[in-house]
C-alpha cells in the first residue's frame, strides 16, 4: 500500500495533520493556499488529481486499494477544496465531477435509460434493462484487468457515491443545509424539523446491484463507475447469505448492497495462502509480500474470479441496504423499505431506527464508532441518510453525489501494544528511518508487528522508551505509526533510546539535514542494495526475478558495483553457478556437447535483456534523481522530441517546462550536464540500451495506424521509426511481418545462438514454437536438422535456411 507523503512534503501543515492521522478542514486548505503562488496551486493540484485518478481507477475497476481509504478521503477533500475555492482549477477538474473509476467504461449512455436518485422507480422495464448490453471500450492494456473478465452492462439506476464529513460540525452544517433546502424547495418548517433520519453502519466492502426478477435473482453488477458495472450474476449466487431466491410479491425489485469478507474470513485466507506459499518452498518474506493487503481487496478479487467455486470457497457475505427500484411503490419510508426486504429474505443493514436532532444523529454515529472493534466485519464511518423517500426525489443530486445523504467518516482505527525496540532504516538517499518493533497488534485485519517513526525529530517530540505502552493508527503509512504513549503504563525501567551518531550499516558519521539524518557514504552497502532494488522495480526498468535478497547475494559476490554492472551479469556466469539457491542442469547445445545452465539466472538475464528496449523515461526514472518520478520522467520525455533530448536540456529549458520550478531546474541541470551522468549514459548506450521514444507509440495509437498494442511490437516499431528517420509507413509494414507469426528453429545456425535466435525472433513479436504442427507459419533450418523438417515439409510448411531468414530480416 503506497502512501502521499512526497506529494505533501512541502506543506508542513498538510504533512503534520496526515501523518497524524488529523482532519484538514476547509479552512485550513484555503488560507494555506490562499497564500501561494497560482502557478504552484495549479502545479500541486494536477500532480495531486493524477494521483487520486490512478487510485480511483485501481479501486473501482480493478479491487485494488493501494492508498488507504482515509489517506483517499484527506486527499480528495483537499482536491476538491482546491477546485471550489480557485475558479481556474475548474478548467483541469476531471476527478471531482466523476462518481466511480475516471474512465468510463462505455462509448456512450444509453438513450432509452434514465438515471434516477435511490428512489423506487416503476421504470425502466425488465426488457429494457435485459436487452441493454453495452460495449465496452477498453483498450489492450487493461484487458488483464480482473473488471475486463466480466462483460459491461449499464446501470437502470446510478450508483452514487456520498459526499465525507470528517468532523461534528461539518456533520451539523450539512444538515441544516438540507433542512434549509428543502424549506426553500416549499416545505414547511415544522415538518422539516421533523423529518427522520437513518444512521448505518459504513460496510468496507463492494458495492454490488443485484435485480430479482419474480424472485429470482437474475442479474448483479458491480458499481463500476456508476453508470456502467461488471455483470457477475453467477459469482454473485456463490455469496453465501444471499439468496438466488426470495419471497417477494413483485415483478421487479433491485437492491443494492455492499458485498464483504468477514475478519476471520480474511485471516483464515491469508495464512492458508501463506502455508500454501511456503509449502511450495517460496522465500517467507516474499510469501508475506503476496497476501491480500486488506479484506476489500481481498473481497474483489474473490468476487472477481473466474472459477466460481473460488468465490464460494472465499466465504463473501452481503448487506443489503438500499431498494434501488422495483415494479411497484410501496412506500414512502427508506426504513420501512428495509423491513419489507428483510421479509423477502434478504439480509439487511441493521437502520431500524429513525433520529431527528443533529444531537441523536451524532451519538447514534458515535455509538457505531465505539463497536468497531467488536464487529466481525470492517467498517470505516457512519451513512447518514433522508428517511423520506419523495423528499428525497425532491432535493435530488449534484454531479456525483446525493444531497440526502451523507458518510461520516471515522478515524483511522487505534489499538494500544507494547514498544519491544527501535531499529533504524538506511533508505536509497542514505536517509536514516527509526522504525519501532512492536508487540504482534490486530489493526483493521492485519497483523502489525512494525510501525513508522518517520525521523529522529518526530521520535523525540513523542518521548517513547523502549518498554512504553503505545497508540497504533493505520493513516498515511504502508505500515501504521506511533501517535503517543499512554503516560499513565510507563513501566518504571523503560529504556530512554539514543539515536545513532554513525551508520549503523557501514559506520559512517552521520550529518543533519533539516529533520532528517544522512549516511554520506554513497558507496554504504544498503544504499547500494536500494539503488539498484529500484532500478530494476516494475515502475522503473521493470527487471523480473530479481528481488533484493537475489542483489544482495550478487552484491556480495563482487559483481554489482554501479547500476550499468547489471548488463554485465553474465560474465560472471560461471561463478553465479555456484551460488546458494542456483541450481545447475546439465543441457546439450547445438553442436550436442553437454554444457551447464543456471535456469534461475537464465530467467534472470532474458528479463535484463529485454529492459534494453525500454524507453528514455524509464532509463530516467530508474536513476533515482531528486524529484525525478515516473510522472515527471514521462512529462520530460514527451516534451522533448528526441528522447535524449532532455539529457542535455539546460536550466532554462527545464524551468520552462510546467511543474518545474526553479530550485529543482538548477538541481536537475548541474546533474544532466556533470561529466559523470554523462559518462553514466554513454556507458548505458555502449551496453545496448536502446532508451526509445514514447511519443512515437502514443501518436501512432491515437491515429489508429496500429492493430496491435503488443509491446514488443511497439517497441520494436519505434526503434523502426527512428532507425528510419521517420519513415514510418515503410518500418510499420516490415514489422507487421513478424507479429504473431510462429516459427519452429532447428538444427545449427553460423551467425547466431539457436537460444539468441529465439529471443530474437520473440522481440521482433513472433512466437516461437517447441515442435511443428499446422499452425506453424515457418521453420528455419540450421545445419544438421533433424525430424522436424521432414515434418514441416509432409505438413508444407514454408522452410526458411539461415540465409534466407537474414535476407528477410534485412529487407
Amino acid at each position: 500500500m503506497e502512501n502521499l507523503n512526497d506529494l505533501f512534503v512541502s506543506y508542513p501543515l498538510i504533512l503534520q495533520k496526515y501523518q497524524a492521522g488529523q482532519v484538514l478542514t476547509k479552512e485550513e486548505i484555503i488560507s494555506l493556499f490562499s497564500k501561494v503562488k497560482m502557478r504552484e496551486v495549479t502545479a500541486f493540484y494536477l500532480d495531486l488529481q493524477a494521483r487520486l485518478q490512478t487510485y480511483a481507477k485501481a479501486y473501482y475497476d480493478e479491487g485494488n486499494s493501494n492508498l488507504a481509504d482515509w489517506d483517499y478521503d484527506f486527499a480528495y477533500r483537499i482536491l476538491e477544496t482546491l477546485s471550489e475555492t480557485f475558479s481556474t482549477l475548474k478548467l483541469y477538474s476531471t476527478l471531482t465531477e466523476n462518481v466511480g473509476a475516471v474512465e468510463p467504461a462505455i462509448n456512450s449512455q444509453p438513450e432509452q435509460l434514465s438515471f434516477f436518485t435511490d428512489t423506487p422507480s416503476a421504470e425502466p422495464t425488465p426488457k429494457q434493462i435485459k436487452s441493454n448490453k453495452v460495449k465496452s471500450n477498453e483498450t489492450e492494456a487493461n484487458k488483464a484487468s480482473k473488471s475486463s473478465l466480466f462483460p459491461k452492462e449499464a446501470h437502470a439506476v446510478k450508483l452514487e457515491s456520498l459526499q465525507d464529513l470528517f468532523s461534528q460540525v461539518e456533520l451539523f452544517s450539512a444538515l441544516d443545509n438540507m433542512r434549509a433546502d428543502l424549506v426553500s424547495k416549499g416545505i414547511s418548517a415544522d415538518e422539516v424539523n421533523n423529518l427522520g433520519f437513518s444512521v448505518e453502519e459504513k460496510i468496507d466492502g463492494l458495492s454490488l446491484a443485484a435485480l430479482y426478477e419474480h424472485g429470482k435473482l437474475t442479474r448483479a453488477l458491480t458499481r463500476g463507475n456508476g453508470l456502467v458495472g461488471d455483470n457477475v450474476t453467477a459469482n454473485a449466487l456463490m455469496i453465501r447469505n444471499l439468496p438466488a431466491k426470495i419471497d417477494c410479491p413483485l415483478d421487479l425489485l433491485e437492491i443494492r448492497g455492499e458485498v464483504y469478507m468477514p475478519k476471520a474470513a480474511f485471516q483464515k485466507l491469508n495464512e492458508d495462502l501463506y502455508t500454501d506459499l511456503i509449502d511450495k518452498g517460496v522465500d517467507p518474506e516474499l510469501a508475506s509480500s503476496k497476501l491480500f493487503a486488506n479484506a476489500r481487496n481481498a473481497c474483489v478479487g474473490s468476487l472477481k474470479q473466474k472459477d466460481a467455486k473460488v468465490t464460494y470457497a472465499r466465504n463473501l457475505q452481503i448487506f443489503v441496504f438500499n431498494w434501488q427500484r422495483a415494479s411497484e411503490i410501496v412506500t414512502n419510508s427508506h426504513v420501512d423499505t428495509l423491513h419489507e426486504m428483510q421479509n423477502y429474505g434478504l439480509p439487511v443493514i441493521a437502520s431500524k431506527q429513525l433520529y431527528k436532532t443533529n444531537a441523536d444523529i451524532y451519538a447514534a454515529c458515535q455509538a457505531i464508532l465505539a463497536r468497531r472493534e467488536s464487529l466481525s466485519y470492517g467498517i470505516d464511518g457512519a451513512v447518514i441518510k433522508l428517511d423520506n423517500l419523495a423528499y428525497r426525489k425532491l432535493l435530488g443530486s449534484t454531479a456525483k453525489t446525493p444531497r440526502w445523504s451523507y458518510a461520516y467518516k471515522f478515524p483511522p482505527e487505534q489499538v494500544k501494544t507494547k514498544l519491544l525496540d527501535i531499529k533504524v532504516q538506511v533508505g536509497r538517499s542514505g536517509k536514516l528511518t527509526p522504525l519501532a518493533i512492536v508487540e504482534a497488534a490486530e489493526v483493521q485485519g492485519s497483523t502489525i508487528r512494525k510501525a513508522s517513526l518517520h525521523n529522529f525529530d518526530y521520535l523525540s517530540k513523542l518521548d517513547l522508551r523502549i518498554g512504553d505502552t503505545v497508540c497504533l493508527h493505520k493513516a498515511g503509512d504502508i505500515i501504521p505509526e506511533i501517535t503517543a504513549y499512554v503516560k499513565e503504563l510507563r513501566p518504571e525501567d523503560a529504556k530512554v533510546y539514543q539515536a545513532p551518531s554513525l551508520c549503523p550499516v557501514c559506520q559512517s558519521k552521520l550529518f543533519t539535514k533539516g529533520q532528517d539524518v544522512f549516511c554520506p557514504n554513497f558507496n554504504c552497502p544498503q544504499q547500494i542494495l536500494l539503488r539498484f532494488a529500484y532500478f530494476t522495480s516494475k515502475e522503473a526498468m521493470n527487471i523480473a526475478n530479481l528481488g533484493e535478497k537475489t542483489l544482495a547475494q550478487f552484491i556480495d559476490a563482487g559483481f554489482l558495483h554501479a547500476l550499468p554492472d547489471l548488463y554485465r551479469l553474465h560474465d560472471h556466469y560461471a561463478e553465479i553457478a555456484k551460488l546458494k539457491g542456483f541450481a545447475t542442469v546439465n543441457s546439450l547445445n547445438e553442436q550436442g556437447e553437454v554444457e551447464l545452465r543456471v535456469p534461475k539466472f537464465d530467467e534472470i538475464w532474458r528479463s535484463i535483456e529485454h529492459s534494453k528496449q525500454n524507453t528514455a523515461s524509464q532509463l530516467l526514472t530508474a536513476l533515482g534523481l531528486p524529484e525525478l518520478g515516473v510522472t515527471m520522467a514521462r512529462k520530460l520525455s514527451k516534451h522533448f522530441k528526441n528522447p535524449m533530448a532532455f539529457f542535455n536540456s539546460s536550466e532554462e529549458e527545464l524551468l520552462a517546462l510546467p511543474d518545474v520550478g526553479p530550485t529543482i531546474a538548477q538541481i536537475w541541470s548541474e546533474i544532466f550536464m556533470s561529466a559523470n551522468f554523462r559518462d553514466l549514459i554513454s556507458e548505458f548506450k555502449d551496453l545496448g540500451l536502446k532508451m526509445l521514444d514514447e511519443n512515437f507509440v502514443s501518436q501512432a495509437a491515437k491515429s489508429n495506424k496500429l492493430d496491435s498494442t503488443d509491446s514488443n511490437f511497439n517497441l520494436l516499431l519505434e526503434q523502426c521509426y527512428i532507425d528510419a528517420k521517420g519513415n514510418f509507413n515503410k518500418e510499420i509494414q516490415k514489422a507487421k511481418f513478424w507479429l504473431d507469426k510462429k516459427f519452429v528453429c532447428t538444427g545449427t545456425f553460423q551467425k547466431i545462438k539457436r537460444s539468441d535466435l529465439v529471443r530474437l525472433l520473440t522481440s521482433l513479436g513472433a512466437q516461437v514454437q517447441a515442435t511443428v504442427n499446422k499452425q506453424t507459419n515457418y521453420l528455419i533450418v540450421g545445419e544438421k536438422a533433424g525430424s522436424k523438417l521432414q515434418k514441416a515439409e509432409k505438413l508444407g510448411i514454408s522452410c526458411l535456411s539461415e540465409a534466407d531468414f537474414w535476407q528477410i530480416f534485412a529487407k
